[in-house]
């Protein structure tokens, strides 16, 4: 596929995925053995915990900042507006109880995409931002 066909699959697959809040059906474009590496999982995986995302956060209103693609990769910047709306576990800190409270949540992501599919992700975004943005006081483990 060319570059401007996977940044196409991709903002399809974002828009299924985060706009449309259908993880199933952005499911179909992630190869059978594909993995995410920012929390390590497989399609299976990924589809649950995408699925527990719609929980915790609702409202949600995406733009895509960037969307650059070469050869099998493909770079997407996101910005994310949500309203936080269910009991969030967070991995390293805890659950942040609902708080009702609007948020701006930033991802870069890195797509690698094999025979038309995506393979694999890299996912980078600031959770600790998130965690101010919902009044989180952050203390080390010990204060907690």
């Amino acid at each position: 596929m060319t570059a401007r066909e996977n940044k196409a699959l991709v903002r399809h697959f974002i828009h299924l995925a985060l706009t449309e809040k259908d993880p199933v059906a952005a499911a179909a474009f992630l190869a059978p053995e594909f993995t995410h590496n920012g929390f390590t999982c497989t399609r299976e995986q990924w589809v649950a915990i995408a699925m527990k995302r719609c929980d915790y956060f609702g409202d949600l209103r995406v733009v895509i900042e960037d969307l650059i693609g070469e050869g099998d990769r493909v770079v997407s910047r996101l910005t994310i507006q949500a309203v936080h709306v269910g009991d969030w576990p967070v991995a390293g800190y805890g659950v942040v109880k609902r708080t009702g409270q609007s948020l701006v949540r930033r991802y870069i992501d890195i797509y690698r995409l094999v025979d038309g599919l995506i393979a694999e992700i890299w996912e980078q975004t600031n959770i600790l931002e998130v965690l101010q943005q919902l009044g989180e006081v952050i203390r080390p483990p010990e204060a907690r």
